[in-house]
């Protein structure tokens, strides 16, 4: 947990160009590789979009101020909006994200088959958007580490 204490620092510390460019890489390889996976784009990306709505609403809150950095985030990777309202919906639709470790922590595995590449890009994509603040809280810490 040490390791991914000091990467969430790190993450905290990033530019927003950086943080964005990471998040926009972390999100193609990501979503390539659950397009291989389910074989489906559409589903590929609801899923992969649920893996940055989770790590938002980690810390038990989804703030339209907070989601209004991710959604820049969102659009750089996918070139595609989601508002706020949109984005909500989804986050409630996909459950709470204490209760999605096991499907978190399988979607991870599944991924790192496909490639290491594509796991550690799972992994960052979780960090840059934990960190989108500035501040990984200790819950959303906690969260990380149930996960992993």
């Amino acid at each position: 947990m040490f390791e991914m204490s000091k990467a969430l620092k790190q993450c905290e510390k990033l530019t927003d160009e950086e943080r964005i460019e990471l998040f926009a890489e972390s999100f193609k390889k990501v979503n390539e590789a659950t397009r291989i996976i389910l074989k489906d784009d559409a589903k590929a990306f609801s899923t992969t979009l649920s893996v940055v709505l989770y790590s938002a609403a980690a810390d038990g809150k989804f703030e339209e101020e907070e989601y209004a950095l991710i959604a820049a985030m969102i659009k750089a990777a996918t070139d595609r909006s989601l508002s706020y309202p949109e984005a909500k919906s989804l986050v409630e639709s996909v459950g709470d994200p204490e209760e999605e470790i096991d499907f978190l922590r399988d979607y991870f595995i599944a991924v790192c088959d496909v490639s290491d590449d594509a796991g550690i890009a799972y992994v960052c994509l979780m960090m840059t958007t934990l960190a989108i603040d500035g501040d990984v809280s200790y819950k959303e810490k906690k969260w990380m580490k149930k996960v992993f």
